[in-house]
């Protein structure tokens, strides 16, 4: 993104750039365009001392730059010792065609929904140009997905999941060793278990790719094995530095593990070169500010970034003052800036009011969409058993899942079967299903264990794995383990933390326990005084 200004003329600046992108060398050339004849000058430079090892000169025609790069990209992978990249299994795209993908991948890159959709046509247009265009079947899979999740309805036919899938298939078809093409199919696949192996694939065939590694994290995540996910969000980290996207979450990750001074390393060279500058530093001090429970300086800073940046960047800072209005039970004000929750049938739900007829028959009948969306799930199960509903949570359970085992291969994976599984245990046992509750509950008992075996627990897992210690019978278990996400800073309602603890019916058993009454108390004062603070900042900003 940066080399261009950064390297100029100066001879020096090759070997900087290398420290700050930790790469051992850089490509660097020049493009002349002469009557529509293209002359590109390719040099490959190495960063340990700034001498120029390799160049190469290439000529064709502007409908020939496609090929020009891909001969360039497999001399380049060759001098430095990788092999030749795999040939191409067909003719390079139509240039109309290629023209076509490239608007629609930078459409994609702010995620804002207009723009998806417009790159979904764009792409749809490239395949009916070019029926044999891999790479825009691909990428047509994936935005195809993005599209279908901005605007998912329960009304939504659960088999529309199919088609980007077939999209990315017929990438695959056309282009079996292509990391784009087994990465749209893992992303296509979303939290099928078969997606894995496209994924790791893809990393295997393009290993310097940070995106293929966050999203090898995500599978990671869903499956809760957080050993292999902190490997994956490190690499992508390491891979692309000045990348938010990968860099915040590997962040995030290892900050919630307790592994603060890595965490706070993964954002220095972002701060120092990210772009623009000053939108990302306003995001990253508000994100930490947020994290510390400093919200007034967090609404502060997300403001700032706000408006210093493009569209993109504004859905994102917005994100950031819509978590701090919901942290501090501001919703009016947090509603229209959470997308997630947005859904004007669930934000009720989302605000702790009793549920109505309407949000439950929502989840009997389309119990694919209810259980599929994690968190809204979770807070109506929630409700409807704090409310004394166990009948109506029970009767939900039973339309999605046939047995307890099933219930645990729940497709939103490993937290979401955690989260769910405290509502569900608690009914079961109210309407006389007791072995099966004691049947799930077996399974969340063996399946904690195993993560806390492994030996890296983020602290959000801390406060779920101890609901189930609570109603397991264990108290000193769940006041241990809240207490070590205390440690960690776990002062996020957004996520169901500590602040919202009286809300969980799976602490219920805790409400006598001097020790648990300390941490609720404490966690009270913090969020009252944080909302007086954040209301001073809007006086002042209005």
């Amino acid at each position: 993104r940066n080399s261009p200004r950064l390297i100029g003329d100066d001879p020096s600046s090759p070997i900087a750039l290398g420290r700050e992108l930790r790469v051992g060398h850089l490509l660097t050339g020049t493009l002349a365009n002469r009557d529509e004849r293209l002359s590109i000058v390719a040099r490959l430079i190495r960063t340990s001392d700034g001498e120029a090892v390799w160049n190469k000169t290439y000529e064709g025609t502007t409908n020939e730059l496609v090929g020009l790069f891909n001969r360039i990209g497999t001399d380049v992978s060759a001098r430095l010792g990788a092999g030749a990249l795999p040939q191409a299994q067909s003719k390079p795209p139509r240039q109309e065609a290629a023209q076509l993908y490239y608007r629609a991948r930078r459409l994609l890159r702010g995620g804002e929904p207009a723009n998806v959709t417009t790159a979904v046509e764009l792409l749809r247009q490239s395949v009916r140009l070019d029926s044999e265009y891999a790479a825009a079947w691909s990428l047509l899979g994936m935005a195809t997905r993005m599209e279908q999740l901005q605007h998912l309805t329960p009304e939504g036919d659960p088999n529309s999941i199919l088609i980007p899938q077939a999209y990315a298939r017929r990438g695959l078809e056309l282009a079996p060793d292509s990391a784009e093409a087994n990465l749209a199919m893992g992303d296509t696949l979303a939290e099928d278990p078969r997606s894995v192996p496209y994924v790791l694939r893809a990393a295997e065939l393009d290993p310097n790719n940070a995106l293929i590694w966050y999203e090898l994290a995500e599978k990671f995540e869903k499956a809760g094995d957080f050993r292999r996910q902190k490997h994956a969000l490190d690499q992508a980290a390491r891979i692309d530095p000045l990348w938010p996207a990968v860099v915040l979450p590997a962040n995030y990750f290892n900050w919630n593990i307790g592994q603060r001074k890595l965490a706070l390393e993964q954002v220095q060279q972002l701060y120092r070169h990210g772009q623009p500058q000053q939108h990302i530093r306003h995001m990253l001090r508000g994100d930490m500010a947020y994290r510390v429970g400093d919200f007034s300086r967090s609404l502060e800073e997300f403001t700032a970034a706000a408006r210093s940046t493009d569209a993109a960047g504004r859905v994102w800072a917005d994100s950031g003052r819509g978590a701090v209005f919901y942290n501090v039970g501001m919703y009016r004000e947090a509603r229209p800036l959470i997308a997630f929750k947005a859904i004007d049938a669930d934000w009720d739900i989302f605000e702790g009011r009793p549920p109505t007829e309407a949000a439950v028959e929502i989840s009997r009948r389309y119990p694919f969409y209810a259980w599929n969306m994690q968190e809204r799930n979770y807070f109506l199960l929630r409700l409807l058993v704090n409310g004394g509903r166990f009948a109506d949570v029970a009767g939900l359970y039973d339309r999605r899942f046939k047995s307890p085992e099933e219930f645990a291969r729940t497709p939103r994976g490993h937290e979401a079967f955690l989260n769910d599984a405290v509502p569900v245990i608690l009914a079961l046992r109210e309407v006389g299903r007791k072995p099966e509750a004691d049947r799930i509950q077996a399974i969340v008992r063996s399946e904690i264990d195993k993560r806390y075996s492994a030996g890296i627990i983020p602290a959000w897992y801390e406060v779920i794995a101890a609901q189930h210690f609570a109603i397991g019978g264990n108290r000193d278990r769940a006041i241990s383990a809240l207490e070590r996400a205390s440690r960690l800073g776990w002062l996020s309602r957004l996520y169901r933390g500590l602040p919202d603890i009286d809300d969980e019916p799976g602490f219920r058993p805790l409400a006598e326990d001097p020790r648990f009454q300390a941490m609720r108390q404490r966690m009270e004062r913090i969020y009252a005084r944080e909302r007086a603070e954040v209301l001073t900042v809007l006086g002042r900003q209005s």
